[in-house]
C-alpha cells in the first residue's frame, strides 16, 4: 500500500454529512437522516479520515453492548483507494471495539479484503425495489404502535436480535418523515415496519414479522402510504424464504447484493422473521 499524509480521528456531528457525501461515492442511498441518527446511537463510533483539510476516508464502529458492535460506512475517495488510508481506518475501528463480535456487511469485491482480516461470510443480504401502486388495504390488524404499549414491539424485536438495540429502535422509529406500522392481534405483535425518506426513494426498514402474512399485510400497508409511483427499498436476507415469496408475489425487483459478515460466532438471529434489516451500516 502507498503511503499517504493522513490523520485518523474521531468525527463531530457537524461533520456527519460529510461522511454521506462519501457514501453517495459508494452508490449507497443514505437515508435523509441518517447523519443525526447514527452520531446518537454512539457519538464515539464514528471516524474520519483527514489528508490537510479534506476528507478523504470513513468509518464507524458502533457498540451495542459489551459482546457485539458493527462496523460500516467504510469509504475511501477513489483517488485514495489501495493506499494504507482503508487499512488505518479499519484498524482504529478494531480496536474501538476490543473484544467484541463484529457484524459488518460489504460488496461481493469487497469479501476477500474482509475475509483477509479474519471475518467469516455469514449470508447476503439482497435489496429489493418496488413501485408504490397508490392502494392503500383495509386491515383492521395494522394499528399505529406509538397508541399501544410500546415495550411490546420492543420485545418482539429482541425476540429477533439477541445484541441490544433498544436506543437504536427508539431513535429509529421516531425519525422524521417516517410511518411506524405494526400488526396487533389478540394483544400481541406479529410484526412492525417503518419507512423512512432516502436519497433517491424510500426505504422500508425496519420489517420484523412473526409469519408471512404478518409481513405482507405491513408491507403493503407501508407501501399503501406511499404517493402512487414512488420507489422503496427493502433489505432482506437470502435466508429468508418467505420473504423472497412475498418479494415475489409484489413484483419487486432484486437491484443489488451484499454479504453479512462476523469477526466471531454468528450472532443467533432469528433471521426468518427478518424481512428487511434496519440499516445498511448499523446492521
Amino acid at each position: 500500500m502507498g503511503n499517504v499524509n493522513v490523520t485518523i480521528r474521531n468525527c463531530t456531528a457537524s461533520e456527519m454529512p460529510l461522511i454521506q457525501q462519501l457514501s453517495l461515492i459508494d452508490s449507497r442511498n443514505p437515508g435523509q437522516n441518517d447523519s443525526d441518527l447514527f452520531f446518537r446511537v454512539d457519538s464515539n463510533g464514528f471516524f474520519i479520515a483527514v489528508n490537510d483539510t479534506n476528507v478523504v476516508g470513513s468509518i464507524s464502529a458502533v457498540s451495542y453492548d459489551a459482546g457485539f458492535g458493527f462496523i460500516g460506512l467504510h469509504f475511501v475517495m477513489p483517488e485514495f483507494q489501495n493506499t494504507e488510508v482503508e487499512e488505518k481506518l479499519l484498524e482504529v475501528a478494531l480496536q474501538k471495539l476490543g473484544e467484541r463480535n463484529i457484524g459488518l456487511n460489504c460488496y461481493e469485491s469487497q469479501l476477500n479484503y474482509y475475509t483477509g482480516h479474519g471475518f467469516k461470510p455469514s449470508h447476503k443480504i439482497f435489496t429489493y425495489e418496488g413501485i408504490a401502486d397508490g392502494q392503500m388495504p383495509s386491515l383492521d390488524t395494522i394499528v399505529a404502535p406509538f397508541n399501544h404499549p410500546f415495550n411490546l414491539l420492543r420485545e418482539l424485536d429482541e425476540e429477533c436480535f439477541p445484541y441490544n438495540r433498544k436506543e437504536l429502535l427508539q431513535l429509529w422509529l421516531q425519525q422524521s418523515g417516517s410511518m411506524l406500522l405494526a400488526k396487533l392481534v389478540n394483544g400481541k405483535y406479529e410484526g412492525y415496519g417503518l419507512f423512512s425518506p432516502a436519497t433517491n426513494n424510500y426505504k422500508i426498514s425496519p420489517l420484523v414479522c412473526k409469519n408471512l402474512e404478518a409481513a405482507e399485510h405491513l408491507l403493503s400497508a407501508l407501501a399503501g402510504h406511499l404517493e402512487k409511483g414512488t420507489h422503496y427499498r427493502i433489505d432482506l436476507p437470502e435466508n429468508n424464504k418467505n420473504a423472497i415469496r412475498l418479494v415475489e408475489k409484489m413484483k419487486m425487483t432484486k437491484v443489488q447484493e451484499t454479504i453479512r459478515l462476523y469477526l466471531k460466532n454468528e450472532p443467533n438471529i432469528s433471521l426468518q422473521n427478518v424481512y428487511s434489516f434496519i440499516n445498511h451500516e448499523l446492521g
